[in-house]
Formats: structure tokens, C-alpha cells, sequence
């Protein structure tokens, strides 16, 4: 459980992360930029974010057979949500 939260929490703080650097890296805000970023950002944060679906079922299906209870899934979810948190926060 541990490499499966470490892994998929990586990934979903870099997504946000990356894209934090890229959109204020790009030399400044224009009235045209903040009007999309909104869009960018809520679709960044559900990318991001929709790797705990990816890892909690992956988790389910190579490590418990197929069956998962909710508080364990919650757990993985929670390590997950930690991990990129972290990582967003360091970025």
C-alpha cells in the first residue's frame, strides 16, 4: 500500500505543481490568461486528483484480489491526498 500511495501521490502533486510553474513562468498575467485560468486550474485539480480513483483500483486488483472495504480504500485515499499535498506544498 505504502509504494502504490507513494507513487500515485507523487504523481498527483506534480500535475498541479507542473502547472502552477507553467502558468506563472509564462512572464506575467494578461487579462486573457485569467479568464481561462479557472478552466485550467479546476481541470488540473481533476486530473490531479483522479489518480486516487486509478490508485485505490489498482490497489484493489493486485493487491486484495478484487475486493476492497471502504475504510481501506479511504485509507489509500488519504495517503494519497497526503503525499501530494506535501508535494505541492514543496513545490
Amino acid at each position: 500500500m505504502k509504494k502504490i500511495a507513494l507513487i500515485f501521490g507523487l504523481i498527483a502533486g506534480i500535475i498541479p505543481s507542473a502547472m502552477f510553474f507553467i502558468m506563472h513562468n509564462d512572464g506575467g498575467f494578461e487579462a486573457s490568461q485569467m479568464e481561462n485560468g479557472q478552466i485550467i486550474g479546476y481541470i488540473t485539480m481533476i486530473v490531479g486528483f483522479s489518480t486516487i480513483f486509478f490508485a485505490i483500483k489498482q490497489y484493489r486488483d493486485n493487491e486484495l484480489n478484487g475486493q476492497i472495504k471502504f475504510g481501506k480504500a479511504f485509507l489509500v485515499g488519504l495517503y494519497i491526498t497526503l503525499v501530494a499535498s506535501l508535494v505541492y506544498v514543496v513545490a
